[in-house]
């Protein structure tokens, strides 16, 4: 890799779209150097949620950067394994009761620091190296300049490979929740990106040197750190009525959630507001709720790609607890109510979320009801709800993450 210096002319930086001074309009920075031919690569081994999530949105940031590279390897896919060990957590959610308690008990006992459980972790994910040769191959052939991790199965085998010398690579990470457990805290983990001072007090607990973490929050698309339209204009753009508080409803990608039940709760209770539920891609349940009779105005979205919008439109964000959709609803200064809170992973963000001030958790749809009708007839409370959102969320996250990661290759070269 070459870094050129600045006011190096623009045509020496082989960038198909931006240029020096493209990238310091937007970010409102003065240009900084430019890489030619930095190569990063953002490895994670999941098909699904946050960790696939947060490496698209820090590929954007960084390919922002002129003369700057970044590639996504999915490891469950470049495995020979017909069930890549990545994937355990993805599929026990799947499976029965039986199997997601289990999950849960596993991650439990992740957090409070199982030293036999880790070490059977890693060894697992030791063995699943043996099914990687072709990620091996690539890099040994193209050399990326750093290896960002954004999935705790992915530090494991990443580091475990560093300690053995299979690979030469700086790797750093990037968390993607609310608080950590142990398998993120790796022993040859250059650097560590977090949402907040307690997920990185969480790594330090794990053994983690304080001066490898640093608290740039969840990296999140741009659209989430664009100026915010007002909520009226905002929900005038959606065909909605510009006047009227609206509640929204997101059950994630996937559209999980007890969405009849609570919409139906909330549209009995006393208030002034409509109501907005996205449910992802669950086809059954937009049908579903598309037929749900109400007296208070219910729009229902399906997948949507203005996601930022919708947040903007809302007074109120009632949601199913995940690291990345709720660090884009914190971005935008929103509060939120979080429901179905479970024990191991989702448990715990839960409980970090609440004691952060920016959301109120429930118990079931009647509880959710009343806090919403309570929000909605005290604005002093939402607002005062508002502004927490406002001091924890970090819309910059992801130019944060990708300039600390260019500085890093800087001081290497």
């Amino acid at each position: 890799m070459r870094i050129l210096p600045k006011n190096t002319p623009t045509g020496a930086v082989k960038s198909p779209t931006w240029t020096v001074a493209d990238f310091a309009e937007a970010s409102h920075r003065e240009p900084e150097d430019v890489f030619d031919g930095a190569k990063v690569w953002l490895v994670h081994g999941s098909h699904t949620g946050g960790h696939a999530s947060a490496a698209r949105s820090l590929k954007e940031a960084l390919e922002r950067r002129p003369g700057v590279s970044a590639e996504i390897i999915n490891m469950a896919e470049t495995s020979s394994n017909e069930t890549p060990a990545s994937m355990a957590a993805e599929v026990a959610l799947k499976g029965g009761d039986w199997i997601r308690n289990i999950r849960s008990w596993v991650f439990d006992q992740q957090y409070e620091g199982n030293d036999f459980l880790k070490w059977i972790s890693n060894k697992v994910m030791k063995r699943e190296g043996r099914h990687q040769e072709a990620f091996l191959n690539r890099l040994e052939t193209e050399r990326p300049d750093v290896l960002v991790s954004t999935m705790s199965a992915t530090n494991s085998l990443l580091s475990q490979w560093s300690d053995d010398g299979v690979i030469r690579q700086p790797v750093q990470s990037v968390l993607t929740d609310f608080a950590s457990h142990q398998m993120w805290a790796q022993e040859n983990i250059a650097k560590y990106y977090v949402a907040t001072p307690a997920v990185k007090q969480d790594l330090q607990k794990f053994g983690v040197d304080a001066d490898k973490v640093s608290v740039t929050g969840i990296p999140i698309k741009q659209d989430f750190a664009s100026q915010a339209q007002s909520p009226g204009e905002a929900r005038k753009a959606l065909g909605l009525d510009p006047e009227k508080p609206l509640v929204l409803m997101l059950g994630g990608s996937l559209g999980y959630g007890s969405f009849s039940e609570s919409l139906s709760a909330m549209d009995s209770t006393e208030g002034n507001f409509q109501m907005a539920a996205i449910t992802g891609k669950n086809e059954n349940l937009r049908r579903e709720l598309e037929a749900l009779e109400t007296n208070k105005n219910l729009h229902v979205e399906g997948y949507v790609t203005n996601m930022p919008t919708w947040i903007d439109a809302a007074d109120l964000v009632v949601t199913k607890p995940g690291g990345l959709t709720c660090s884009e609803i914190l971005a935008k200064g929103k509060p939120m109510i979080l429901q179905n809170a479970e024990s191991g992973l989702e448990g715990r963000l839960v409980r970090r979320l609440e004691e952060s001030g920016v959301a109120l958790v429930v118990d079931g749809a009647e509880d959710m009801a009343r806090t919403v009708s309570e929000l909605i007839k005290e604005p002093q409370k939402l607002d005062a709800l508002k502004a927490k959102a406002r001091a924890v969320g970090k819309p910059t996250s992801s130019d944060e993450i990708a300039d600390s990661i260019l500085r890093s290759i800087r001081s290497a070269s």
